[in-house]
């Protein structure tokens, strides 16, 4: 293991400008880990700061063209297998050193064909410490990406995320007999509303409900479809944002710092570096220095044991396993991705009962995919249609329980509040206790939301904050109950790409990860 002694002195950057830390590292001895469990804490009590940087008045707002960051003991020799530090210094438009923490950053190391994302550690005084794990032999560059400033994400948890209502749908009311049509604007909503049509669902959304302006000659059971209602919501975030500006400049939204560090890693005649030796079975730990790294299209986990599957290895796995997948459009990437592994995406078994359901059942495999109601889109669709978990789960036949169930709520319920969205998850977990209840043996599976692409405006309400906090939630709520949690965050933070859609070799790889839950690999 590795110990730090450390000392701090201050210097001056320049006359104008107030004084700085310089913290000074000695490596006592080379850190090189190989296995992941225990790491965490004891990696991080073996780093102590004994200063804090000097308090400077009238500090501003975070700004990515003045912070910077350094390689800790820039001296030290890096390996294949090592763990290595940069510390991120947050200053000011003034190149003031910051005196907060809180704020949001992403970081990277990638070379040509390789990339890994660190974990970060906030000392609460503008100094973060960035861990990274040296997973292949090369020359790295390192990227840290200002995704939020500290002021930003008070406002994001405080105020955005508490607020009801952000998100307005349009719904379509038809009546097949008279003929008359009518549009009303809904919006979920704690407590009652009275003179509105109330669309509840309690055992999937608790206390919120799904509220519409009433028809006036259209029955509340006549509503035919939803929308998101994007002129309402725009206008109201373009208001937000005139009142937030400051929060939200581009300037201080998803900026990559600008130095560079690049740093070599050598392999030094050892082995390359260890991937997990665990197998993927529920509960593994749920936070570890490093889940991984990128090779290629190869995500390389030491969260566990995973590995490349071939077709036949597939069905092999799943024989007689009935898949029931459930969520968004990120899950429903999951089934198109393994229909296209099965070759069987245009076979005449797989179908599609409804535009929320993707089935294919054949003696190869036997598979369905169910999108959760009340998505967010622009499109029209079909209310009602998708489905919740509970109405899936509750009503399976239990003769066998050869099933294998994943289900990924995140996507669309960003707009929701924070409450809302622990209630949701908080039933969800019901309903999959429910289950693992009448069959203890079936694979119970969580997929984790991952960070996405946002605009100026959507940033009110897809903001990668919320996602990171929606994340940790499903981490804190479904552990520790032998669900599978397939952690997928920093697999998709430490790709080049930055999509809510994920290119295909992304999901593959998840897929491969799922298999490796299902079957194990020894």
């Amino acid at each position: 293991m590795v110990a730090l002694s450390v000392k701090s002195t201050y210097a001056s950057t320049s006359l104008n400008r107030p004084p700085v830390p310089m913290i000074h590292y000695n490596i006592v001895q080379s850190t090189r880990i190989t296995d992941q469990v225990g790491i965490v804490n004891t990696l991080s009590s073996a780093i102590k700061r004994t200063t804090v940087p000097a308090v400077v008045d009238n500090v501003g707002m975070i700004n990515a063209s003045t912070s910077s960051f350094r390689l800790m003991n820039p001296d030290r020799s890096i390996n294949v297998g090592d763990y290595f530090s940069v510390i991120i210094d947050a200053r000011d438009s003034n190149g003031n050193h910051r005196t907060k923490g809180g704020d949001l950053f992403f970081a990277n190391i990638r070379s040509k064909k390789a990339s890994t994302t660190g974990k970060i550690k906030d000392f609460n005084n503008g100094t973060y410490e960035v861990i990274f794990f040296a997973g292949w032999q090369g020359v790295v560059t390192t990227e840290i990406i200002l995704e939020h400033s500290s002021e930003a994400v008070d406002y994001i948890e405080q105020e955005l995320w508490p607020m009801e209502e952000r998100a307005t749908w349009l719904a379509g009311y038809y009546n097949n007999v008279s003929k008359v049509a009518e549009i009303r604007n809904c919006r979920f909503h704690v407590g009652v509303l009275l003179d509105k049509c109330n669309y509840s669902q309690p055992l999937a959304m608790g206390n919120a409900s799904f509220y519409c302006d009433k028809p006036n000659h259209i029955p509340c059971d006549l509503l035919r479809w939803i929308s998101i209602g994007k002129k309402i919501i725009m206008a109201k975030f373009k208001k937000m944002y005139g009142y937030h500006q400051k929060l939200f400049a581009k300037s201080l939204v998803s900026q990559r710092l600008t130095n560079t560090i690049t740093i070599n890693i050598s392999n030094n005649g050892k082995t390359p570096a260890p991937i997990s030796n665990i197998s993927c079975l529920s509960d593994l730990p749920i936070h570890s220095i490093s889940n991984g790294y990128w090779i290629g299209n190869i995500w390389y986990s030491l969260k566990c044991k995973t590995k490349q599957w071939t077709k036949p290895e597939i069905m092999q796995c799943i024989q007689g396993k009935h898949i029931i997948l459930m969520g968004d459009s990120t899950t429903r990437q999951w089934t198109e991705g393994l229909l296209k592994i099965m070759d069987v995406t245009k076979s005449n078994y797989t179908t599609k009962p409804n535009s929320m359901h993707i089935q294919h059942h054949s003696e190869n495999m036997t598979l369905d995919f169910y999108f959760n109601p009340y998505m967010v889109s622009n499109a029209k669709t079909l209310f009602r249609v998708g489905k919740w978990e509970y109405e899936v789960l509750d009503n399976l036949n239990f003769s066998s329980c050869n099933y294998v169930i994943v289900a990924s709520p995140w996507a669309h319920y960003s707009q929701w509040t924070k409450n809302s969205v622990i209630e949701r998850l908080q039933l969800l977990r019901e309903t999959l206790l429910r289950f693992k209840k009448r069959c203890p043996h079936a694979a119970v599976m969580v997929k984790t939301p991952h960070p996405r692409e946002h605009g100026t405006w959507d940033i009110f309400f897809k903001s990668n904050r919320l996602l990171l906090d929606i994340y940790d939630l499903h981490l804190n709520i479904f552990s520790g109950l032998g669900i599978h949690i397939i952690d997928i965050w920093d697999m998709n933070v430490a790709h080049p790409a930055n999509f809510i859609h994920m290119p295909m070799p992304v999901i593959y790889q998840e897929l491969y990860m799922m298999f490796s839950h299902i079957c194990p690999v020894n």
